[in-house]
C-alpha cells in the first residue's frame, strides 16, 4: 500500500493509517489480486498475495504495539482474507517404481548410498532424522530389533521395527565401513564427517535415474511407505506411530488426496 505500488496513494482518499477503513482493505485485495508481476508479466500467485497481506497485517500490528502515531483504529485484516495456498501431496511411488528403486539400490557398489535408500524406504524416517541417527540407534527389545529415532521435529522419540535385511546392512556398515575412534557418534559418515542433506539428495537422485523412475525425494519415500501401509491394512494408529505423528489428523493429511475438499 505504497505510492510506488500505484495504489492507493494515487487516489488520495486517506492521509494516515488512522483513516483506513475495512473497505480500503477490500479494495487493496482486489487490486493486488489483479496485479501483474514486474518480471513475469503474469498475475501474482496465491503465495505472493498471501505474503503481502501478512506483511501488511504485521505492519499494522507493530505500529499499534510500538505506539506509533495514527495507527489503525481497529483490526483491518483477518485470517479469512488470506488466500488458501494449495499444498499438493508429494507423488508417492507405486509398487513397480518402488521395486525398481530398491533393485537399483541393492545393485549399487556404494554401501552408503544403499543404506540411505534402504533406511528411508523401509522406515519412513524424515531426512533430518536420518542425518541425526547415532551409532546406538539399533536397540533390541525382546527378540526383535528396533531403530530408535531421537527427539526431533515433534519433540518425541519413537521406535521403528527393523526389517532383518536392514538390520544386517546396519551391522555391516558399523563393522566394516564406519571408521572407529571418532569423536562424533553419528551413524552415517562420509570421509569421517557427518552425512549432509546434499549427499542424501544426490544418492537418491542418482539411484532413481538408474532405476528409470525420475526424480525421487526422501519425503516421497516416507509418503510411499505410509501409502503401502494403508493399502496393506495397517491401522491409522499404527501408521501414525510409525511416522512419528502426534495426531491422526497429521496422518490423514499425508494419506488422503481429497483433504482440501473435506471428503477424507
Amino acid at each position: 500500500m505504497s505510492s510506488r505500488s500505484g495504489w492507493p496513494a494515487s487516489t488520495r482518499r486517506w492521509a494516515t493509517c488512522a483513516d483506513l477503513q475495512r473497505h480500503h482493505i477490500e479494495e487493496y485485495k482486489a487490486w493486488v489480486g489483479a496485479k501483474h508481476g514486474r518480471y513475469t508479466g503474469k498475475p501474482l500467485n496465491r503465495i505472493s498475495i498471501k505474503n503481502r497481506l501478512i506483511n501488511l497485517h504485521c505492519f499494522f500490528d507493530r505500529i499499534t504495539e510500538w505506539g506509533y502515531p495514527n495507527p489503525p483504529q481497529r483490526p483491518l485484516i483477518f485470517a479469512g482474507d488470506l488466500p488458501i495456498v494449495d499444498k499438493p501431496l508429494p507423488r508417492f511411488l507405486d509398487d513397480a517404481a518402488a521395486t525398481k528403486l530398491m533393485r537399483a539400490s541393492r545393485a549399487d557398489s556404494d554401501p552408503l548410498s544403499r543404506l540411505i535408500v534402504e533406511l528411508l524406504a523401509r522406515t519412513g524416517i524424515r531426512k533430518s532424522e536420518l542425518l541425526g541417527l547415532t551409532v546406538d540407534a539399533v536397540v533390541q527389545i525382546g527378540s526383535a530389533f528396533w531403530l530408535r529415532i531421537p527427539v526431533g521435529k515433534l519433540h518425541n522419540d519413537r521406535y521403528i521395527p527393523l526389517h532383518p535385511q536392514l538390520k544386517e546392512m546396519l551391522d555391516d556398515w558399523i563393522t566394516n565401513h564406519r571408521p572407529t575412534g571418532l569423536r562424533t557418534d553419528r551413524l552415517l559418515l562420509e570421509r569421517n564427517r557427518p552425512l549432509t542433506a546434499l549427499r542424501v539428495a544426490t544418492a537418491l537422485s542418482r539411484l532413481a535415474n538408474e532405476a528409470g523412475i525420475g526424480h525421487v525425494t526422501a519425503h516421497q519415500l516416507r509418503h510411499t511407505l505410509a501409502t503401502q501401509a494403508i493399502n496393506r491394512g495397517m491401522s491409522l494408529d499404527a501408521i501414525a506411530a510409525l511416522l512419528g505423528h502426534k495426531t491422526l489428523a497429521m496422518t490423514m493429511y499425508d494419506l488422503c488426496p481429497d483433504r482440501r475438499q473435506n471428503r477424507c
